[in-house]
């Protein structure tokens, strides 16, 4: 029951931190044009919710993997491997026309942001129970 009930937490997780990093993307990334503020946001994001996690799950499994799997939600998945410089292109020009410069990258690096906040987050929030 226990890991039925894990399965269950970590699907409740993943519900409500996909869309917020799915709409956050959309609102300040792409319509208010700030991807600076959108990288803070999400190493903050991810952050906070170990933070706000632990409190509520004390096993760092459940918040781990609910943080990973909505990472790996957050990207796209490209299946045309033979398209694959045309769709750099494609995303860099949409990037330029909105007013972006460097797009990509700077997706690239709220990603990372999004992997450092969370593994600041872990460190500080479950450091205690990973000493040796």
């Amino acid at each position: 029951m226990g890991i039925i009930w894990s399965i269950l937490k970590v699907s409740i997780f993943i519900g409500l931190l996909t869309p917020i990093l799915r709409q956050s993307y959309k609102l300040i990334f792409i319509m208010a044009l700030k991807p600076i503020v959108w990288i803070g946001f999400l190493a903050a994001l991810n952050f906070l919710f170990f933070f706000i996690a632990s409190i509520i799950q004390d096993s760092f499994n459940v918040v781990w993997w609910s943080s990973a799997l909505s990472f790996f939600n957050l990207l796209s998945l490209n299946t045309q491997k033979e398209n694959n410089g045309e769709i750099k292109k494609t995303t860099d020009d949409m990037y330029e026309i909105i007013g972006i410069n460097k797009g990509r990258l700077k997706f690239r690096l709220g990603l990372y942001a999004y992997i450092v906040g969370g593994l600041l987050g872990w460190v500080i929030v479950y450091g205690e129970i990973c000493t040796f």
